[in-house]
């Protein structure tokens, strides 16, 4: 609901999640049907997150750049 009324605002607004859930695969999946540009997670869970991108891509007929983008953050 927030995604599509934020999109509705501002259609070129980008919308992610940060955190360790942006690494889980069951996450990205869910980031992927609702939506959203991005994850953002730790640089050891890029992998995974990847992974989990693609199979969303698969599963839902779209390309991996209709996916959401993985990004690392760092810890300071």
């Amino acid at each position: 609901v927030c995604v599509g009324l934020a999109r509705g605002a501002n259609s070129h607004i980008d919308i992610g999640v940060c955190g360790e859930h942006g690494g889980d695969p069951t996450s990205v999946e869910f980031c992927h049907r609702i939506g959203l540009d991005n994850v953002s997670c730790s640089p050891y869970r890029v992998p995974v997150a990847r992974m989990a991108a693609a199979h969303a891509a698969l599963k839902y007929g779209t390309t991996v750049t209709e996916t959401v983008a993985i990004t690392m953050r760092s810890k300071l």
